[in-house]
């Protein structure tokens, strides 16, 4: 019988027990989900219209009250969303390679005598999908981040370009598709036509991050791209800029009152209703122009509002929550581990729930960097978030805790990594909030995704107006209880509360997801090694008993060789 030699076999069952590991690791992760303050979690599934929703406990912080000292769960709320299983946003990446002719694209370090189909494949990759609904031409409008490499190293883009593309209602893609705008027709998909800042032998130019906007409710209106893009290659200073993807005009936008970071990235972007503030239900159907200026929120803590004019790029900074010493003196919270920084654009919510006189609120979807947990890098996660305005003061309304969204957007791979595939995870656009009464679409909102800067995923989350309604102060101004104008220092103070809660949620996210992979791994490893342990002494003692045999017949023919030989050396003598 042939066998397998000691370390040969030994290897074989290392990569079993491997297997094995992640399973069990997988699993151990699934169950962690029941973890309600820290982690959404899935309750039950079902069909809506021959669509699966999973639904979702989202606990969260609403502004309501002033919290003694800190303490979040004196501003603890818990509500539920459903979501359905996501969609993979696709291009065909030979198209997409096909239509750039740049400098910095060369393949000549590439093998020779290979096809132009296995190069690409090895040289470009895309990520970062945001999208916005045209509801004049009834598909939606996605860019994406496209990027060239050409040592085979993913993580060292040379160039990186905005690619252009349009969906149907039902996220079919449409290829060759013309829309006519303003006279002019615009044919996708396509590249965004931006000049990029380059140099030979450099890397990391190009438009990174792209983001897309569009103002509600004005007909006719141009979307807005927004991303960063190194343009001092000397300084290698990295500054936002917008494009306007119809009229193909681009230009930096420059913080006049505020001194820059050497690589700005992250604003959040949202349009500030032009009308009277708030926005009159009598305006409603009324002709509005296309805004001049758009807002960001350019950090999370303290709150700062940049507002930046569309045409010259001029930006000012707006709003920046005052930080009142003795009340954060009071609220000291431990050291969180991370920081709130900007996702998704952030998009009025529906009139009907705009309830509140004198102030108007938006919902956004940024996400948490933290440094805790993982040791291969940060862990990033998404959190639903409320910003409200009365035009000149702002102040986040609500914030929930880090979210996954069940199993709607992790394989069981990613979700059994996830301090590896699953590390990265964060929401790009809100690329649609439907306004129907009746039907499957009632309170929905479409949110595209991606996970470790490598996919891009669209999925809709179902019950956001129901979780606004059940916020304590949502459900005063429904009650008939009046929001009044000095209530606002308290919730500009609280802000502060609603930030530390939700980071430190998310720190704590991490810590646990890590300490359960560790203690799931460890605990999975002993098994294993336990298990090869009987099965090295099963295979030792097969071996054995091998050898015994061996031994055995090579006695058996000894005595075979002896009584022949006996008789043949009887008749010589």
């Amino acid at each position: 019988m042939l066998r397998a030699p000691r370390s040969l076999r030994t290897v074989i069952l290392l990569s079993i027990s491997s297997c094995a590991l992640l399973i069990g690791s997988w699993t151990g992760l699934f169950n962690i989900k029941s973890t309600i303050y820290y982690s959404s979690v899935a309750l039950g599934s079902h069909f809506s219209k021959n669509i699966l929703y999973e639904t979702l406990d989202v606990p969260g912080f609403a502004n309501y009250r002033i919290p003694d000292g800190p303490d979040c769960g004196s501003l603890h709320t818990s509500s539920t969303l459903e979501v359905t299983p996501s969609l993979h946003i696709e291009d065909d990446i030979l198209d997409l390679a096909a239509s750039v002719e740049h400098s910095m694209v060369d393949y000549s370090g590439q093998p020779k005598g290979q096809s132009f189909a296995n190069m690409v494949h090895k040289t470009w990759a895309q990520m970062s999908g945001s999208s916005v609904w045209l509801q004049k031409y009834g598909v939606y409008l996605t860019v994406t981040r496209a990027y060239f490499f050409d040592k085979g190293v993913q993580s060292w883009p040379v160039i990186s370009f905005i690619r252009a593309q349009l969906h149907d209602a039902n996220w079919q893609r449409l290829v060759n598709y013309t829309i006519t705008w303003q006279g002019e027709e615009l044919t996708f998909p396509r590249m965004l036509n931006i000049d990029i800042p380059h140099k030979a032998g450099g890397a990391f130019f190009g438009p990174e991050d792209p983001r897309i906007v569009i103002e509600s409710g004005v007909e006719d209106a141009e979307p807005v791209v927004i991303f960063n893009m190194m343009d001092d290659l000397k300084s290698l200073r990295r500054s936002m800029h917008i494009h306007r993807p119809f009229s193909n005009y681009t230009t930096r936008l420059q913080l006049g009152n505020h001194a820059p970071h050497l690589a700005e990235k992250n604003w959040a972007p949202f349009f500030l209703p032009q009308s009277e503030f708030p926005p009159s239900p009598r305006h409603a159907g009324h002709e509005q122009y296309p805004n001049k200026y758009v807002h960001f929120v350019y950090e999370f803590h303290p709150l700062r509002i940049v507002r930046c004019h569309l045409f010259s790029g001029d930006c000012t900074l707006a709003y920046e929550q005052p930080l009142s010493i003795p009340y954060l003196a009071d609220h000291k919270y431990n050291d969180t581990g991370g920081v709130m920084r900007g996702g998704t654009n952030f998009e009025p919510l529906p009139a009907s729930i705009q309830t509140r006189p004198g102030v108007f609120t938006f919902v956004g979807i940024p996400r948490t960097h933290s440094g805790a947990g993982c040791s291969g890098g940060a862990f990033y996660r998404p959190e639903i978030m409320l910003l409200t305005t009365n035009g000149t003061h702002y102040y986040f309304d609500y914030a929930s805790v880090a979210l996954t969204f069940g199993s709607a957007l992790f394989t069981q791979s990613q979700a059994g990594a996830p301090c590896e595939g699953g590390r990265i995870f964060m929401a790009n656009s809100i690329s649609r909030i439907h306004n129907d009464q009746y039907g499957p679409n009632k309170d929905v909102m479409e949110v595209t995704f991606s996970i470790a800067d490598n996919t891009v995923q669209t999925t809709k989350i179902k019950g956001l107006q129901a979780l606004v309604k059940t916020l304590p102060q949502f459900r005063m101004a429904i009650d008939g209880s009046h929001w009044q104008e000095s209530d606002m220092q308290w919730n500009i103070n609280v802000t502060s509360d609603i930030i530390h809660c939700s980071t430190g949620s998310a720190a704590e996210h991490a810590r646990l997801v890590l300490h359960l992979d560790e203690k799931e791994m460890e605990k999975e490893k002993g098994k294993q090694e336990e298990n090869m342990k009987e099965l090295m002494k099963q295979m030792d003692k097969e071996e054995e008993e091998e050898k015994q045999k061996e031994k055995e017949k090579g006695k058996g023919k000894e005595k075979e060789v002896t009584s022949s030989q006996a008789p043949v050396a009887r008749n010589l003598g």
